[in-house]
């Protein structure tokens, strides 16, 4: 993946004010909120981003800005507790192996229910038992969760010793809506998010433009979001080059080949670009039958397979042929 960022944006200006006596005496106009404008590949979902299936560039975006995670990666890569979400979240025993959670007590999703130990048990349950989800190993090492503190403590054990422990409870969902919903869990978020846990909340989700409009959660617990609006549109490499090249936009995130790249690169130093890395995992499977039956056969084949030029074809050149 490529990000573009325009090196230096400003809001348009806005026009310039006659003076009059009427105008003196009349209520001034409200301020145009601030927004951001963001390019992409696609914006159509499913947009659970704990389904293999919904995994895409605009559902990991939305659920960053829309859904409750315990921690996040910092600019270094690194995983530190989201401390808008969470009080503490640490191990407090080896034998059984178990990590305790703290929720902060104003967390709440956008109609008001709180973020508890139902969010958890509920995803933790999906992740076990649903086909189909992404990093599930870590949930099916969990034995038991006990909650406590009237819903904002949990207690979980596991059956062995997780290092990877920091990485669950991402993007928490409401189970208070969930749980009941028509579809299930495959079906809940095919088409929009019920409720919010983040600083942004969907005010239009609109698949026949390709446009999805955030504004502030009005509901957020934590400082505002700096920004009033983020604005999403899907367009295609020429159309992001010509919205960044005119100002409509402030960023574009595209997963690109190498004609993708040099079409970005003639934007000059106006325009900042930058690669993305996003986990992928490319398998190739050869099926036991015909000849492919004989284990020696499929091994001899596997033994030919050149990892670089399979790597070199998958990327076309672009900036991903770089990250292995």
């Amino acid at each position: 993946m490529v990000t573009a960022v325009l090196a230096a944006c400003t809001n348009t200006p806005p026009p310039p004010v006659v003076s009059s006596p009427v105008a003196a005496t009349s209520t001034p106009p409200a301020e145009t909120p601030s927004q951001i404008v963001v390019s992409l590949d696609d914006i159509t979902g499913g947009y659970n981003p704990h389904n293999l299936a919904d995994l895409s560039t605009v559902t990991s975006a939305l659920s960053q800005m829309l859904l409750p995670s315990v921690f996040r990666p910092a600019e270094d890569g690194a995983l530190e507790l989201d401390e808008s979400l969470m009080t503490s979240a640490e191990v407090t025993s080896q034998e059984p192996f178990t990590v305790s959670y703290q929720i902060r007590p104003e967390a709440s999703w956008s109609d008001g229910a709180p973020i508890a130990v139902e969010d958890f048990a509920y995803l933790a349950d999906a992740m076990k038992n649903q086909p189909g989800v992404a990093d599930a190993a870590g949930y099916r090492l969990i034995t038991g969760i006990q909650p406590g503190a009237g819903g904002k403590r949990l207690d979980v054990t596991f059956s062995e010793p997780y290092p990877g422990w920091q990485t669950l409870f991402d993007n928490l969902l409401p189970s208070h809506l969930l749980k009941d919903a028509p579809g299930g869990w495959r079906g809940a978020l095919a088409d929009s998010f019920p409720a919010y846990g983040g600083p942004f909340s969907i005010k239009t989700l609109d698949k026949e433009r390709g446009e999805i409009v955030l504004e502030r959660n009005e509901r957020y617990w934590e400082k505002p979001a700096a920004v009033d609006r983020i604005v999403l549109r899907s367009s295609d490499h020429s159309g992001m080059v010509a919205a960044l090249r005119s100002g409509n936009d402030q960023f574009a995130l595209a997963g690109t080949d190498a004609t993708g790249l040099d079409l970005f690169s003639e934007l000059g130093k106006d325009v900042e670009l930058h690669t993305v890395a996003r986990p992928y995992l490319a398998s190739t499977l050869l099926r036991p039958v015909g000849v492919l039956a004989d284990d020696q056969v499929r091994a001899g084949i596997a033994a030919l397979l050149d990892r670089e030029k399979l790597i070199a074809e998958g990327t076309r050149g672009g900036p991903s042929e770089q990250l292995r």
